[in-house]
């Protein structure tokens, strides 16, 4: 009698995406061989196998882009079937985050007497999935200032070019998990 054999994975059992990564994207590739090599085929079954697709080949994308903030991580199991017996694997797929990329400039000048609600720079940044970013201020002069939820940047008090004819700050913007910063100066 000839005993079958099921397939042998031989693919990882863990992966990591960057969030924000395309869904066309391959994020894990599953592997198997068969004794005597019959043709493999392969499924997804287990908690997050809706999320992804999976190629004849074993190439595994996801069906919507990563985002760090609403899913840390994904769970899902590889089948690989030769016909007749099937193997299966549990595969980890850690999503990595992406910080807020700050995209204004980092230099403003403020002409002497200028009204403290009049703006005089407003900070930008973008998040590679679109997460709400929130903005603070940080750094040696930061408390001279406030900066709104939309990044406008105003001061606290007039800017008077004898008592200090430059400011010095950080803008952080945030994503909620991580954050990036970048130092302005701001020239009276």
């Amino acid at each position: 009698a000839v005993t079958d054999v099921a397939p042998a994975i031989t693919s990882g059992n863990a992966a990591t995406v960057i969030e924000g990564t395309p869904i066309t994207t391959p994020v894990y590739t599953a592997t198997a061989t068969d004794v005597v090599g019959s043709p493999i085929t392969y499924s997804l079954t287990g908690n997050d196998a809706l999320k992804f697709d999976i190629s004849a080949a074993g190439v595994v994308t996801l069906k919507a882009v990563a985002d760090y903030q609403t899913q840390s991580s994904y769970s899902f199991s590889v089948v690989a079937s030769d016909g007749t017996l099937s193997s299966t694997e549990s595969v980890s797929l850690a999503v990595t985050d992406v910080a807020p990329a700050i995209t204004s400039g980092h230099a403003a000048t403020v002409v002497e007497g200028t009204p403290v609600s009049t703006p005089l720079y407003t900070a930008t940044a973008t998040d590679v999935v679109g997460s709400p970013i929130t903005y603070s201020l940080g750094g040696a002069d930061a408390l001279k200032f406030d900066i709104s939820t939309a990044g406008v940047v105003t001061l606290k008090a007039v800017a008077d070019y004898q008592t200090q004819p430059s400011y010095s700050f950080s803008v952080i913007a945030s994503d909620g998990t991580l954050s990036n910063s970048e130092t302005m100066t701001v020239t009276v």
